[in-house]
């Protein structure tokens, strides 16, 4: 039997001290520009909407699966092969995301500064701008982590 996507989900943060403090907001030009071509747009998309929404709900929320996949132009449906699914399979892959049983997903509230190989995909000039929005939001120090 197929693992089918549940259409509604409990959404909670995953604390990560080290990622809280370094990372960056989810709304982020930074998300943008240094996560989409990694992640894809649709992940960065949902990506943001999910983990977002935490600012107003800290607590934790259910989260309409289909309304989310309908509202990113990924189609109603929930099954495994789901764009849906794929698109919160992939953010968990990048472990910004994991669900810890069937019917919750623990989000991070922040993204992390890219690693050296992810930076490492990214066209000459975009990884400049990514390095410099890094260091301006570290206080001049490249934060891009080696693994």
């Amino acid at each position: 039997m197929e693992w089918t996507l549940p259409t509604h989900l409990q959404v909670i943060a995953w604390p990560d001290p080290v990622v809280d403090r370094l990372g960056f907001a989810p709304q982020s030009i930074y998300t943008e520009l240094a996560w989409t071509p990694i992640l894809g747009p649709a992940s960065i998309l949902a990506y943001r909407r999910i983990a977002g929404a935490l600012e107003h709900h800290p607590d934790g929320y259910r989260l309409d699966v289909v309304e989310l996949a309908t509202s990113l132009g990924l189609g109603a449906g929930t099954g495994a092969h789901s764009a849906i699914a794929r698109t919160l399979r992939r953010i968990a892959a990048f472990h910004l995301a994991v669900f810890t049983d069937a019917g919750t997903y623990a989000i991070r509230r922040r993204i992390p500064p890219l690693t050296a190989r992810q930076a490492n995909r990214l066209s000459p000039s975009l990884a400049r701008v990514v390095r410099g929005y890094e260091q301006r939001h570290h206080g001049g120090v490249t934060t891009t982590r080696t693994a």
